[in-house]
């Protein structure tokens, strides 16, 4: 399985890398819990799934409308 990590928003309390490191860590901690919980990794898959469809649509509206446009509207 492999997971794509895309923090969208935090408010000041970490840097981004400090932000993406922790969400990694859980997402392993996750995994290493799924490989004896058949549903905690259906999940897992579920959420990696969304997160790689979510991740791919920004990349596809920052492509068509260029990042000066893309960070207004954020």
């Amino acid at each position: 399985m492999k997971v794509v990590v895309a923090v969208d928003s935090f408010k000041g309390s970490m840097t981004s890398m400090e932000a993406g490191m922790a969400v990694k860590a859980g997402i392993l901690a996750a995994k290493i819990i799924a490989t004896n919980d058949e549903a905690l990794a259906d999940r897992l898959e579920a959420y990696a799934t969304n997160m790689k469809e979510t991740v791919e649509k920004k990349a596809a509206k920052l492509e068509s409308i260029g990042y000066s446009e893309y960070l207004k509207q954020m």
